[in-house]
């Protein structure tokens, strides 16, 4: 399946993706509710080919998502993340997260997220609710 949904983002777009490229730990700060916090297990923040280790709150309750970025793209605002472990793969086969920035014409900056999933049954719907961090 896949998910696409957009929102504005009130700050300069660049800035979600340096966030979200060098510094996602400060999430945790921007989203306590959700985030608590992210560590490389390997390679580095921002580098294709690492591996990052998040804890998150999903449902109220603790989890944690294991996942390599895939790809990094500073031209197109652009990082894609496979989830390689942790809690979201209890219920899907495969989950890729990518994250996109685009500047309308008029100036504003809105941040895509798209999920890519395949569930592991089908009573498994979309991941709507990964959507509200």
């Amino acid at each position: 399946g896949r998910l696409v949904v957009g929102q504005e983002f009130p700050s300069k777009g660049d800035i979600f993706h340096q966030l979200l490229k060098h510094n996602p730990h400060a999430l945790s700060t921007t989203s306590p509710q959700g985030i608590q916090g992210c560590v490389v297990q390997e390679g580095e923040f921002g580098k294709q080919g690492s591996v990052i280790f998040w804890n998150f709150t999903h449902e109220g309750k603790e989890k944690v998502a294991k996942e390599v970025i895939e790809a990094v793209d500073d031209e197109k605002k652009l990082i894609s993340l496979r989830i390689i472990g942790g809690h979201i793969l209890d219920e899907y086969k495969d989950f890729l997260a990518t994250f996109h920035v685009e500047t309308t014409r008029d100036g504003k900056d809105f941040v895509t997220w798209t999920f890519e999933y395949e569930t592991l049954n089908d009573d498994v719907g979309p991941p709507f609710s990964l959507i509200q961090f």
